[in-house]
Order: C-alpha cells, then structure tokens, then sequence
C-alpha cells in the first residue's frame, strides 16, 4: 500500500470515527448536554406582618430544624391592638348581659299583658251576651270593650317592645361574632412578629440585621433543603423524543470534577416559552447557536440515586449530564 493509500485510509477511518462519536453522543447511544444545573428545595422566608426587626437568633450558613425560631419583629404594636380588640369586646359582652337580662324582662311583661288581653276579652264576650239579655248596663259593657282596647294596644306595644329587644339581641351577637374575629386576627398577627423555620436547610443569603424594618411578603433570606436535590438539564428539541421515564443518567458536576453519579429521568417538560418575558406560564430556555438553525430546548428532570453521604452539593451549580438511550 502506497503512501496516498495510507493517507486516504487513515482520513476514512478518522471521518468514520468523528462520525460515530457524534451520532453516539447526539440522541443514539447517550443524550448528553452541558446545560444543566443542580436544583434543591428552595423556602423563601417571609414575614407575614410589617414592623422592625427586633432579634435575630440564626446566622448564615447554619443548618436550622423545622420550626426553629429566626427572628422576633417588635411585637409592642400588635399587643396594643389586641389590648384594644379584647377591651371592646369585653365592653359588647357586659352589654350583651344587659340586653339579655332586658329582653327576658320584656317576654316576662309580654306574657303578664297576654293574660290581661285574655282576661280582658272574656269579659267583654261575657258582658256582650249579659247586655243582650238586659243584665248589664250598656255603660258597664262600654267600660269593658274599653278596657279590651287598652289591652290590646298594650299587647301590640309589648309585642313591639319584644320584637326590638330581640333584634338588638341579635345584631349586638353578631357585633360580638365579629369582634372576636377581629380578635383572633389580631392575636395571630402578634403570633406572626415570631419568625419560625418552615423547613429543615441551611440559611442563605441572610442580610439583616436587627433594626431593619421588614415588609409583609418580603424576601429576607431563603432556607435551602437538604434532603433532597436533583438536576435540571436542557436537551435540543431532536433529542428530546428518544428520551423517556426511568433512563438511566450519569451525572457531573464540577463541584466533584473525578466523580460521576448516577440518577434517573423522572420526568420531561411537555412545553418552553418561545418568548422571554416576565411572569410566563412556560419556561423560557435560552437557544443556544448551532451553526445556523436555533434549536429550542426543554427541561429534563434527573433525580439522584444513592447520594453518597460525602457529598456536598449546591442549588444553582453546573452540572453534565449522560442519559442512556439504550
């Protein structure tokens, strides 16, 4: 064999070569991308009231327990309310007494003018038959239809009496309903001046300090999960179809630059924004250039197996991943 030969046959078995490593490595044999990054859990720590930072019992890096104690805001305004809350509704409960003590007065009166009703009535059905047979006076049955109509218009004042007694009982427990949920309201926003650990993690970006003033639903630090961590990856859109639940994936991480972990596809995004803008539904992946054509990429969630308990990963860190195709 010539010298060109050797050349020609050494170029076919490069090209071959060059070949078969990209085809292994683009969607036949391994799935493999670069663009990937290492995500935990992540607890955004928020007050839910305003007001100054009174003590901070936690700092930087440390790990915390759920329901550990972070911070206290100054809780003296919110004990002032609540004061004010349970002085008013004391006040609306010795008024609640008063109207009840009232109230059955006023039944006791409606049930004594009832009987006088009655009484009253019977005498004047009894003198209306005595006057038709001329045994009382047409005075004396004059007096009684009288006294009837005295009774009756007592009756209907009693009954009113009553009727108003009883709707100012109601609405005064319904005033009392609702101050007790102004109370219970502002007992938990007093509860809330005490800052508590939603989560098991370590405290990130903390900043503050105590003196600063901290907004309802401001982001103060975060607490970051330890317990559980995966892997976001990024594959082209013509890869994407090869890739299914429960392939088996290598993962690195620069973090560990001579180690290699495995994981598992748990689960494949199904859309990606096309636009990059505030607030999508969708995710917007950042295309990367390929010669050319732009090819979209959607998100591959790859679960770690068996963390080795030496490993110390970090939310937001690069990753490589290899997904087995075969």
């Amino acid at each position: 064999m010539n010298k060109k030969n050797k050349i020609r046959l050494l170029f076919v078995i490069v090209i071959t070569a060059v070949v078969c490593v990209y085809f292994f490595f683009h969607g036949w044999v391994i799935a493999y991308t670069d663009d990937a990054y290492i995500r935990a859990n992540i607890s955004v720590v928020t007050p839910r009231v305003n007001g100054h930072i009174l003590n901070i019992y936690v700092k930087t890096n440390e790990f915390v327990k759920k329901g550990t104690l972070l911070m206290d805001l100054d809780p003296y305004p919110y004990e002032l309310r609540l004061n004010v809350q349970k002085a008013a509704l004391s006040q609306t409960q010795d008024e609640l007494k008063s109207l009840n003590i009232k109230y059955e007065t006023v039944k006791k009166d409606l049930i004594s003018t009832q009987e006088e009703y009655k009484l009253s009535l019977i005498n004047a059905e009894r003198n209306e038959k005595l006057l038709k047979e001329n045994a009382v006076s047409k005075i004396n049955f004059e007096m009684t239809v009288a006294t009837l109509d005295r009774a009756k218009a007592k009756l209907i004042d009693a009954k009113a009496e009553c009727n108003y007694t009883e709707n100012e009982l109601n609405a005064k427990q319904i005033e009392i309903e609702s101050m007790q949920a102004k109370l219970a309201l502002a007992q938990y926003e007093l509860d809330q001046t005490k800052i508590y650990a939603p989560a098991d993690g370590y405290i990130t970006n903390f900043n503050v300090m105590p003196g600063d003033y901290a907004g309802s639903g401001q982001q103060m630090f975060v607490i970051i999960q330890d317990d559980y961590w995966w892997v976001m990856a990024n594959y082209k859109e013509s890869i994407l179809r090869h890739i299914t639940k429960g392939q088996t994936v290598y993962i690195h991480s620069d973090m560990y630059p001579y180690r290699l972990f495995k994981g598992t596809v748990t689960d494949i995004g199904r859309g990606t924004s096309r636009t990059k803008e505030p607030n999508k539904v969708l995710p917007y992946i950042e295309p990367t250039t390929d010669w050319i054509r732009l090819q979209r990429r959607f998100s591959v969630r790859i679960d770690f197996e068996d963390l080795p308990k030496d490993v110390r990963l970090a939310e937001g860190s690069d990753a490589s991943t290899y997904i087995m195709l075969l």
